[in-house]
């Protein structure tokens, strides 16, 4: 038994092709714009919409503190940035050896491959 055309199977068949077309691209713009939004809302949680005013906002908190609450922020500060070092030393210094090589063979050109001053190689632990 041949099953029975919806509404809306008649409709889609009727269609020219430049109404088929003009539902492809707005059914894009949608795809797109629902991405745009997640993206932005993502990127929102990690940073702020106005950088400009909270960059005013926290000169103005700066102005406004001690001396012993900036002490306390810097070496709040110290202790992120030592801990975080620790976390990641491998990576950090991997990555500085290879700006030094980089920048080394920048700046010999080829001959960096066959001098015998080579760019410190050592993996510092």
């Amino acid at each position: 038994m041949p099953r029975k055309r919806t509404a809306s199977a008649i409709y889609k068949s009727e269609r020219s092709e430049e109404q088929k077309l003009a539902d492809k691209a707005k059914t894009q713009r949608l795809v797109e714009r629902r991405y745009r939004r997640k993206c932005y809302y993502i990127s929102n949680r990690v940073r702020r919409k106005n950088p400009e005013k909270d960059a005013e906002r926290m000169a103005k908190k700066r102005k406004e503190m001690t001396d012993d609450e900036r002490l306390l922020e810097q070496e709040s500060k110290r202790k992120y940035n030592a801990t975080y070092y620790q976390k990641h030393r491998e990576d950090i210094l991997v990555k500085h050896q290879r700006k030094r090589t980089t920048e080394y063979i920048s700046k010999h050109g080829e001959q960096a491959f066959w001098l015998h001053h080579s760019p410190r190689e050592t993996f510092r632990k």
